[in-house]
């Protein structure tokens, strides 16, 4: 992935802002600035908490009246324990009476569990925001317990249908949180003295763990959060199979707060999540430095094939010797003719039958055969009955019986056939196509194969699309002849970048594009540019 790609959508990450705490309106001044002018302007800003350095009423009307000047960028928030309990610490069941509800001036942004906010971010991806209170079962002080009825809220709205805005998109699951979930390395360079422990156990979460096993069971990509006011990411992981691993984000004071002494500018920063077209994520971190935010650190969170495999494991939950995946290769021929072979891994047959589809909108399938492998390696075959049967424009299915008196677990079950005159070789070729019936591709010049997710494979791990070309005809291997497209939901196909980074090409007529936990819903396709003529230096 590069960090020069586009961005397509960005999120900015502000926490510990402490409102009320000597707040030089010059400190908000510069952050606001800074954000609102950004380019391409923030898609949506989150407030980690301690929005408020104690819970009065000047001061949440402050921190709402400041928030809501960033307009229409939409902001969402979770409380901090200074949003909760007086001057941040809860002693027991004892609330001061003048303490006023967080609840009640957070009403709109606060998206607590089991609720759930989607964000668009961009035009492939969706961000799952859901928040939870970390002060609200703890006893004692600036600590944080989650209890079990956070939990369960917790679970609940993680494991929500998919909303409308996520089908066919490739979704990003983030938790809003105040207190820190792992050790936080820029805190501890505290001497070992009375007071530094007892700090450090009356402001840690008590327990992490459960939490972070939660996180990582329902595949949580990020966890942003405050509260230590420094900047550190970290990512927690397991050895237990199919749980996926958490990337915690820590922010610091977006307004440099110090404990006690107010807002400081140079101590003041925040983070910013920017979704790239490439389909990569990346975590930038500005910092305050002689009255303007400058960039002080950069770093690479996800490719497209880490939230990719999220979903694999949220929509199939199994093992690692149970994924699904399908490999097709295409041979294509100097009479314009294609053979076709795919190869399906661990398909389980149903009455020892199986059909399969062909689309193309150029030629004629034909000679369809079929077998699977047994146990032992052995070949058995197929009865394709009368082979091909159009279904409808450019869609054919054949159906296969197999002579097995019981149906197998899970077999890898092999197809192959041949499409007529289909391949276009040449730009002349392609010229020979009416311009009303060229597709968008064709229209560029581009030959191509594509693929999807057959509704055989429950659980697609993989997808391999290979060609052989004859050589004469072979694309020259440079930028821009090569590339992978995408098409979701019917829709033409579109550029993948970040696909077309990892497509194989020897120079010679071989190309191979492999996906990795594809979309069961999204066709990917293989494209290269046909030659004007053939190549002169191949007989």
């Amino acid at each position: 992935m590069s960090s020069s790609a586009t961005i397509v959508a960005r999120l900015v990450h502000l926490s510990d802002l402490h409102f009320g705490l000597k707040d030089p309106q010059s400190v908000w001044d510069l952050l606001h600035k800074h954000v609102t002018s950004m380019a391409p302007a923030p898609t949506g800003i989150v407030v980690t908490g301690d929005i408020v350095n104690t819970p009065k009423e000047a001061h949440f009307k402050k921190a709402v009246s400041a928030l809501r000047s960033f307009g229409a960028i939409p902001v969402f928030v979770c409380p901090g324990n200074h949003d909760r309990y007086m001057y941040g610490n809860k002693i027991g069941w004892w609330r001061s009476p003048g303490d006023r509800d967080f609840y009640y001036f957070f009403k709109d942004s606060y998206i607590a569990a089991p609720r759930f906010k989607v964000v668009p971010l961009g035009p492939r991806i969706t961000a799952r925001l859901i928040a939870i209170d970390s002060s609200d079962d703890t006893s004692f002080f600036a600590r944080s317990f989650v209890g079990a009825r956070t939990f369960a809220d917790l679970r609940e709205g993680l494991r929500c249908e998919p909303d409308p805005l996520e089908k066919g998109k490739l979704n990003l699951r983030i938790v809003l949180t105040h207190h820190h979930l792992l050790p936080m390395p820029p805190t501890e360079g505290r001497a070992d003295t009375l007071w530094g422990p007892f700090q450090t156990a009356t402001t840690l979460t008590v327990n992490a763990g459960a939490v972070l096993n939660v996180l990582s069971e329902e595949h949580v990509d990020l966890v942003l959060h405050g509260h230590e006011h420094v900047f550190n990411v970290a990512r927690y992981t397991t050895m237990q199979n199919r749980l996926g691993n958490v990337t915690v984000i820590a922010c610091g004071s977006s307004t440099g707060t110090e404990t006690a002494k107010g807002w400081t500018f140079d101590k003041a920063g925040f983070n910013v999540l920017d979704v790239k077209d490439d389909d990569s994520i990346w975590l930038t971190r500005y910092s305050g430095k002689s009255g303007a935010f400058v960039e002080t650190e950069r770093h690479q969170l996800f490719e497209a094939v880490d939230l990719r495999r999220t979903r694999f494991h949220l929509a199939h939950k199994v093992e690692e010797g149970e994924a699904q995946g399908l490999k097709i290769h295409f041979r294509f021929l100097e009479n314009r003719d294609a053979v076709v072979h795919r190869s399906y891994s661990n398909v389980i047959l149903k009455n020892s039958t199986f059909a399969f589809n062909a689309f193309s909108d150029t030629g004629t399938p034909r000679s369809p055969r079929a077998w699977v492998v047994d146990d032992d390696g052995q070949r058995i075959e197929g009865d394709v009955g009368n082979g091909f049967k159009k279904t409808a424009n450019d869609s054919w299915r054949c159906e296969v019986t197999f002579p097995m008196k019981s149906e197998p677990s899970r077999r890898t079950l092999v197809t192959t056939y041949t499409w007529s005159n289909a391949v276009m070789l040449s730009e002349a070729h392609v010229d020979a196509i009416p311009p009303s019936e060229r597709n968008v591709l064709y229209q560029q010049y581009l030959e191509h194969t594509f693929s999807g997710i057959p509704a055989s494979i429950s659980a697609p791990a993989f997808l391999e699309i290979a060609v052989d070309l004859p050589q004469q005809w072979a694309p020259d291997d440079i930028a821009g002849n090569i590339l992978a497209f995408t098409s979701a939901n019917a829709q033409p196909p579109v550029l993948s970048k970040s696909l077309s980074k990892s497509i194989y090409s020897n120079g010679e007529g071989h190309m191979s594009l492999r996906v990795t936990f594809p979309d069961p819903g999204t066709r990917y396709y293989l494209a290269w540019r046909v030659r004007r003529e053939k190549r002169s230096d191949i007989t």
